[in-house]
């Protein structure tokens, strides 16, 4: 008899529902990994051999290589290149 009555107290657990979808696409979770950088500094004395061409430039970026700035003094001119690595 208690055991009747102790089943009356809780309302009966819901039946699972099943879906009968068969394409679920599940998105693995985003993970956050820190970039890498490697840099690259080209020095050219514009007397001497001149500034980068477009072509040489465009070499660069074809393996990666973006231009992140220019310094120059005098006859000389710095470029700054950086690459992701990771």
């Amino acid at each position: 008899m208690w055991a009747a009555a102790r089943q009356s107290e809780f309302p009966p657990l819901p039946r699972p529902i099943v879906s009968h979808i068969t394409d679920v696409h599940v998105q693995p979770p985003t993970v956050f990994v820190q970039p890498q950088w490697a840099y690259q500094e080209i020095v050219r004395d514009l007397d001497a051999s001149g500034a980068l061409s477009e072509a040489e430039l465009n070499a660069r970026g074809d393996e990666g290589w973006e231009l992140t700035g220019i310094l120059q003094d005098g006859r000389t001119v710095r470029y700054y290149f950086k690459r992701q690595t990771r």
